[in-house]
């Protein structure tokens, strides 16, 4: 076997590990939002209805057109097999990406959602919020972005998650509050440590 051969051979097996790695199904976008649900469409969907730049609408991803005055979601359910994993999300924003400045649109933020259960917390204005919960149960945790404005550019959250069940079913949701502009996750990875 050739050099070159056995590189992109070691490199096929890499990318196949990590992705085998990954908790959650489709978590880089190559079958558009299969596994996903909530306000999510492909980038390649959406350019029509929103004025993407080439290189986000061509780069894959989940597009999430913000709304006026609700937040906007997208979630996958899973079955993690640790209590803690550590929490890749790479995506990008449209320069014309602002979010509300209403203080009533981040008091309560999880009934903004639909997420009653949860205890009730005010969010930080200007930042989207990542929830990972248990089913049937009232725990889990959430995390703030803060992404920065005016630059498509690629960016990246990375955090250690923990305090889950270690084999129970959960779900990974991805909340937006209201504003203007899109969010393209462009991918979104939940290895368990």
């Amino acid at each position: 076997m050739s050099k070159i051969s056995l590189a992109m051979v070691v490199l096929l097996a890499t990318l196949v590990h990590l992705e085998a790695d990954n908790v959650l199904q489709n978590g880089d976008f190559t079958d558009g939002s299969a596994h996903w649900s909530g306000d999510g469409h492909p980038s390649g969907e959406l350019t029509d209805l929103v004025a993407l730049p080439d290189s986000l609408a061509k780069g894959g991803g989940l597009a999430i057109k913000l709304k006026s005055f609700d937040w906007t979601k997208i979630s996958q359910d899973f079955t993690g097999g640790s209590s803690t994993g550590m929490l890749t999300i790479n995506f990008a924003v449209t320069p014309d990406l602002s979010f509300s400045n209403r203080p009533e649109d981040y008091k309560n933020m999880p009934d903004h959602i639909d997420y009653d259960a949860w205890k009730s917390f005010n969010s930080k204005r200007g930042e989207w919020v990542i929830f990972i919960s248990d089913f049937g149960k009232n725990r889990g945790s959430y995390y703030s972005v803060k992404p920065t404005l005016g630059t498509t550019t690629s960016q990246s959250v990375r955090m250690k998650v923990k305090g889950l069940s270690p084999s129970g079913d959960k779900t990974l949701t991805l909340a937006f509050p209201p504003g203007t502009g899109t969010i393209v996750i462009l991918s979104v990875e939940l290895t368990a440590k």
